[in-house]
């Protein structure tokens, strides 16, 4: 059963500060994200940034802060 208060198992599974992701789905609780090795997005939602415009299937640059990704933008 998914607990949204326990962390991701993809998400613990990268343990560097920065990494890259891909875009699952938008929405205003926030974006689901597609790790690196996982093939299907998070069921948790993680913030952003507000000025990061984002779609599905964009890559962005992600940052551990505080136990959590944050999605800090989109590559061009």
């Amino acid at each position: 059963m998914y607990n949204p208060f326990l962390p991701d198992k993809a998400a613990a599974a990268s343990t560097g500060p920065l990494t890259l992701a891909t875009v699952g789905t938008v929405s205003a609780a926030g974006v689901t994200l597609i790790l690196p090795g996982a093939t299907e997005p998070t069921q948790a939602h993680y913030p952003r940034l507000s000025s990061a415009s984002l779609s599905a299937g964009d890559a962005v640059i992600i940052a551990r802060v505080s136990g959590t990704w944050v999605v800090l933008g989109k590559l061009a």
